[in-house]
């Protein structure tokens, strides 16, 4: 698209609606007992996100969803224990739910990854896009319930770091992350031009729910150079910076060469998944994609490590 011009469409239906075509598409499920569903720990799920599910599931008796995950655009990310109808228990799957036009991005993310990532990767048993909605199901290597897949989020604030033995769990999830699934995104850089403001979608927009979350934290608006935080010390006040001249400025400056590569591009504690083995898989690939600066899935992590699933008791 940006060589040629061309816009590009992620998912059959997109394009269908675009050639002006009717993209109806039948899933068939009408064919089938649909399958007994049984959630854990979840919203129940809708009656269009029940029919994709059931389509995606069709040779099933019995299913156990455990959601996993939620994204900001409404997706639902499921791990689902599943009966098949001779009654033989199935490895566990995962069950993405979203928007049509997600669930198409989420599969050309895949398609850009799998082959740098291998065993890291799930594969894609079978996917369905309907007028309401898309499903997309996806089985990976090595998973089964005694190994008790669980989210990194799950797993990091099940931690105590202050025993040794939860701290050496810790630190071998990290390198395990590291020298299989960072080295090989990361390996393969190359240097290339990026505006890394935009590309961080900093915007002049956002001024106020900065200013606003900030206010909301401190109790008052922060003025002057510096803010004091009552034992704990003095910050910058980010205020200065979240001015309409300086984030205009910024977001004008010339472009710079930074080192890019593939990546995941969401790497958030909860887009990995993890067993007692230290077997490791990413899950969401709706962002995946070439031209990220190296270091963006490791700071994303490291934020939501240290500021999101860190507890801290006192203000």
């Amino acid at each position: 698209s940006n060589l040629y011009g061309v816009r590009l469409f992620d998912s059959i239906k997109q394009f269908g609606d675009w050639m002006n075509v009717n993209t109806k598409l039948s899933s068939g499920i009408k064919k089938f007992d649909t399958p007994k569903i049984k959630q854990l720990n979840s919203e129940k799920i809708t009656k269009q996100q029940e029919t994709i599910t059931n389509y995606l599931f069709k040779e099933c008796k019995n299913l156990t969803l455990e959601e996993l995950s939620g994204g900001y655009s409404g997706s639902k990310v499921f791990l689902v224990d599943s009966v098949d109808r001779q009654g033989f228990e199935e490895t566990p799957t995962i069950l993405k739910l979203d928007r049509t036009e997600a669930i198409g991005k989420e599969r050309m993310g895949f398609e850009k990854v799998q082959h740098v990532l291998g065993p890291h990767m799930p594969q894609i048993l079978d996917s369905i896009e309907t007028e309401n909605g898309a499903g997309i199901r996806y089985s990976f290597a090595m998973m089964n319930k005694k190994s008790s897949p669980k989210t990194f989020k799950e797993f990091f604030m099940q931690l105590n770091v202050t025993k040794k033995r939860d701290k050496e769990k810790l630190v071998k999830c990290i390198n395990t992350l590291c020298d299989e699934i960072f080295e090989p995104l990361y390996g393969n850089w190359i240097l290339d031009q990026k505006q890394l403001w935009k590309a961080n979608t900093f915007k002049v927009e956002y001024i106020g729910l900065v200013k606003d979350s900030i206010t909301k934290i401190l109790k008052i608006e922060p003025v002057g150079k510096k803010i004091h935080i009552s034992g704990v010390g003095d910050f910058y006040n980010p205020l200065l910076f979240y001015t309409k001249d300086n984030l205009t400025k910024k977001l004008n400056e010339p472009v710079s060469y930074v080192r890019q590569s593939l990546a995941h591009g969401d790497l958030n504690a909860a887009n990995i998944i993890l067993d007692e083995n230290f077997n490791m898989w990413l899950i969401d690939f709706f962002h995946t994609d070439y031209d990220y600066h190296t270091i963006q899935d490791v700071v994303k992590l490291e934020n939501d490590l240290k500021f999101i699933h860190t507890p801290r008791s006192e203000e």
